[in-house]
């Protein structure tokens, strides 16, 4: 993967030096959500793919950062390991620097952490053509300023990811998914009524009329845990349906992807209503919360803080990567 990285390099030192523009791409799995990039020039990942490293005693992997999520789930499965956050792989288009630069974990972020809180190191270059490294394999408190971090949800306006370190989990020993009718404003309220219970919950979304939660851990915990709520036991596949957009509700009709506060009373544009109530997908604005339409990247819809501005400047002088995101002129 020598030649690659070497591509890669010489890609940007062009582009620097002919001051123009480069989009980062994958597969593309994510424009359907975030949208299209534009540049003069496209710097392609998929080439640059591939596992590095893989501890299982140590739950760590490092892979390329055009490795597809699907090669990383099963290097993984076979060690009874996943990646906690699941983050959406989009019918096996989705590779896991695409994953990081977008940012976006599945429906057990709020039981089993963000995909960000996963991230342990990363390599990258930046764009003075530069390799860089930040963080590096094992778990630790991060004294300065965890750059790593910062590039999750980066959307690549930074620079390239090459390369990726993730702390990983053991699979639950059993995992069972529920279901019982129910309204919106019902489903909210127990939403928040069994996330303050020691429960062991790996999902908790509402669509369709329907109530859908996910328990994992060991048969004794999931066994009492099912007495407890009760509901109709459905197919699993729910979760990884709705983690990668494939659930009817969230077709062309939703217009909207919003982040409000859990507790947010449910409005008649919800659709979905992922994250215990966290995530709403809708078919209009909603004033609370933070929304972006579906086919933007928030990084081109909202005012950009001057801190980040001052970050792009560090890392990407020349606007080279990405260049309509993380804009001063952002609309408002």
């Amino acid at each position: 993967m020598a030649d690659a990285t070497e591509r890669i390099l010489d890609q940007i030192t062009l582009a620097r030096d002919s001051r123009t523009t480069l989009t980062i791409a994958g597969h593309g799995s994510k424009a359907p959500l975030l949208g299209q990039r534009r540049g003069d020039g496209v710097i392609d990942l998929t080439r640059h793919h591939g596992i590095l490293t893989y501890h299982p005693a140590e739950l760590v992997i490092t892979a390329r950062a055009g490795t597809p999520l699907a090669d990383v789930n099963a290097a993984l499965v076979e060690q009874g390991q996943c990646l906690a956050a699941d983050p959406p792989c989009y019918q096996g288009r989705g590779t896991l620097g695409g994953a990081v630069a977008a940012g976006i974990s599945g429906p057990s972020r709020p039981f089993r952490g963000s995909l960000r809180d996963s991230v342990l190191g990363v390599g990258m270059v930046n764009g003075l053509a530069e390799r860089m490294r930040f963080g590096g394999e094992v778990f630790k408190n991060v004294a300065g300023f965890d750059v790593a971090r910062l590039l999750s949800g980066s959307e690549g306006a930074l620079g390239v990811l090459l390369s990726v370190s993730l702390r990983v989990a053991p699979v639950p020993q059993t995992i069972v998914a529920f279901c019982r009718e129910s309204s919106a404003a019902e489903g909210v309220i127990l939403m928040r009524k069994w996330t303050l219970e020691p429960l062991p919950l790996t999902g908790l979304a509402w669509s369709q009329g329907k109530l859908h939660w996910r328990l994992a851990g060991t048969s004794t915990v999931v066994a009492a845990a099912r007495k407890r709520l009760g509901g109709d036991e459905e197919d699993p596949s729910y979760w990884p349906k709705l983690r990668d957009r494939e659930l009817p509700c969230l077709g062309s009709g939703v217009s909207y992807r919003v982040v409000v506060a859990p507790a947010t009373h449910p409005d008649d544009g919800d659709v979905c209503i992922d994250w215990a109530g966290g995530l709403r997908w809708r078919s209009a604005a909603l004033a609370q919360g933070q929304s972006c339409p579906v086919g933007q990247s928030p990084l081109t819809t909202s005012p950009v803080d001057p801190l980040l501005l001052r970050i792009k400047q560090a890392f990407d002088p020349g606007r080279i990567f990405n260049p309509e995101l993380l804009r001063a002129n952002a609309a408002a």
